[in-house]
């Protein structure tokens, strides 16, 4: 009875939110408020109705009563309520003035010797650890299929730096996206690497690589809706991203097609059955969240992200270095094996454990305003100018963000895509520091004059 309350409850919030936001904002790939309630909806509401429909949550996630996903489903529905209110707010206020401040940086344009550049850097480094630091890369050297001969990098080979820099492969492609446009040899180059990513890292290195060549292009195009084709193509992606986990591994196993397609069936059959998989529970794991929280009677007051001071210290400089997810261990419990799991909060629970019911509020309320008034600046000039590739980098990273909290906000697009951010940052800078540069020499020269 609770999980129908909370349905009916999220289906109203969802359908008032998006008749909103549709109506008062832009209808546009980019708008960020779109890509919240379309996170929104796959986590919670169609979450709730598996659970109406008789799916169950994992023993091992510990939700023990149906109020506690009901109270969680109720802390994202506060979110999209912030969310659709500051979408609401930011709209309506439309104060052009201000946004016409923005259009001197709007001006500065990618710089095309900085973005040469670090595509090369991307596509050799990257390339290069993609084969020989990554999982499949492990594996096919050691079965003997391939023999690159890394090099010895030392302590750094058992850190996380070598598949960081794997990832930057994808990233010299897409760098290469922007310089010369979608020609086929760049599509090919990019295609390989995106299965070479798909095979030797994380599912979501590859996705939302893909993700990020559809914005791009986009944003060349100067295109705000989705084209027929694209929309085929990214059900087909939504599709394999679900059940590429058990693909992946059946592949570097060795299976044949056959295999791999009754893999996938049995994957999905599964997962709409009372055995759910893991990936449609987020709410479930951010429900063991906020239960934890109340029970160990803990608030953590911002101190989920204070890790990421230290996080570029590797650990073998630093053996002592506090774990990254370390207030996950706090809430851990026989009861509730939160760490050992590797479960996510989403970022209403994270913000309820930091805040409680305000948080759930008032952080995505703060984030979709920053993310709002970014969008806001970019549309005023659709070329792909140097904010709007940032734009495009933090849009993408709320996938990330989304589910597994604040520290995503980092960690994604400074870290994972530090390629793509640093572009255009670097193309903002540069202008700022030849024109300051210019402005000293011309006061040592009016200042020797004068004397």
């Amino acid at each position: 009875m609770v999980i129908d309350i909370a349905l009916i409850q999220d289906i109203v919030i969802v359908g008032i939110s998006l008749w909103c936001i549709l109506r008062i904002s832009r209808h546009s790939i980019f708008n960020p408020s779109l890509w919240y309630i379309a996170l929104h909806f796959y986590t919670v509401t169609f979450r709730l109705l598996t659970l109406n429909l008789g799916a169950a949550t994992s023993p091992i996630i510990g939700v023990h009563s149906d109020m506690e996903l009901y109270r969680a489903a109720t802390a994202s529905d506060v979110g999209l309520i912030a969310v659709a209110l500051v979408t609401a707010v930011l709209t309506l206020k439309r104060q052009e003035r201000e946004c016409s401040k923005a259009l001197n940086i709007l001006s500065n344009k990618l710089n095309i010797k900085v973005g040469k550049i670090i595509s090369i850097l991307c596509l050799t480094i990257g390339t290069y650890a993609l084969f020989n630091y990554s999982y499949a890369g492990a594996a096919l050297n050691v079965s003997g299929v391939l023999d690159t001969g890394s090099v010895d990098i030392g302590n750094f080979a058992n850190t996380s730096y070598p598949l960081m820099a794997a990832g930057f492969a994808v990233q010299g492609a897409l760098i290469q996206f922007v310089l010369k446009g979608f020609t086929i040899w760049r599509n090919i180059l990019f295609a390989i690497l995106v299965i070479a990513t798909a095979l030797s890292l994380t599912r979501t290195s590859f996705v939302l690589a893909v993700v990020l060549a559809f914005l791009i292009y986009q944003a060349i195009e100067q295109r705000e809706s989705i084209p027929f084709r694209w929309a085929i193509c990214l059900i087909f992606l939504s599709m394999l991203w679900f059940v590429f986990k058990p693909v992946q591994l059946a592949i570097l196993e060795g299976e044949n097609v056959s295999s791999l397609w009754q893999t996938a069936g049995y994957y999905f059959d599964q997962s709409i059955t009372n055995n759910s998989s893991l990936d449609l529970q987020f709410l479930d794991m951010q429900a063991t969240y906020m239960a934890a929280s109340d029970e160990s009677d803990v608030r953590f007051y911002g101190s989920t992200i204070l890790p990421l001071l230290y996080l570029p210290i590797p650990r073998f400089m630093w053996p002592a270095k506090p774990r990254q997810n370390d207030y996950e261990y706090v809430l851990t419990s026989s009861r509730r094996p939160i760490a050992i799991v590797g479960m996510t909060p989403e970022l209403s629970g994270e913000s309820y454990i930091n805040y409680g019911w305000i948080g759930c509020f008032v952080i995505p309320f703060l984030y979709m305003a920053g993310m709002q008034s970014l969008y806001k600046k970019i549309m005023i000039d659709q070329h792909l100018s140097a904010l709007h590739l940032i734009y495009i980098v933090l849009l993408v990273s709320m996938v990330q963000v989304y589910r597994d909290g604040l520290d995503s906000l980092i960690i994604y697009p400074i870290v994972v895509y530090f390629p793509l951010l640093s572009w255009g940052i670097i193309s903002i800078l540069l202008p700022v520091i030849k024109k300051n540069a210019k402005s000293l020499d011309e006061h040592y020269i009016v200042h020797a004059i004068s004397r």
